[in-house]
């Protein structure tokens, strides 16, 4: 026996009510917006770097785990609530020095900041990752900013 066709639409319905009730096409992985995707392996090394410099280290314990880092080719390295969006692209100590500037805005309740390098708040995260890249960088051996 042949089900009714509106068994096929409500299994239809069904299916997609769902699919959005679950995130369906609003993340890609781990928390990730669309087009973002999570890399446990490359946050845990990013962190690494970050907890051995003197300021990166009180940032994560002040931010306690509570964020998730999201990669992306078009990472634009801002913040979204909870999470972290980086270029995947960039090295790691890059990444490292811009999660402490994106951690020190968000662990300052800054949620929102205006990107312009001559507002106070925005230069104060600036100077912080242009610090932590410059001693990891010697401590690495790279050239710095890229």
């Amino acid at each position: 026996l042949a089900a009714p066709p509106e068994a096929s639409v409500n299994r239809v319905a069904l299916i997609v009510l769902l699919g959005v009730a679950l995130g369906c096409g609003r993340t890609s992985s781990a928390g990730c917006p669309a087009a973002y995707r999570s890399d446990p392996a490359r946050a845990a090394r990013i962190e690494a770097l970050l907890g051995r410099d003197p300021e990166g280290a009180p940032l994560l314990r002040e931010a306690r785990g509570n964020y998730v880092m999201c990669f992306s080719p078009k990472g634009a390295g801002v913040t979204s609530g909870d999470t972290l969006l980086l270029d995947q692209g960039a090295d790691d100590p890059h990444l490292a020095a811009r999660s402490a500037h994106l951690l020190l805005h968000r662990t300052r309740g800054e949620v929102k900041t205006s990107g312009d390098p001559r507002d106070v708040v925005e230069a104060r995260g600036s100077a912080l990752e242009g610090r932590i890249l410059a001693r990891l960088s010697a401590q690495l051996g790279n050239d710095g900013p890229r």
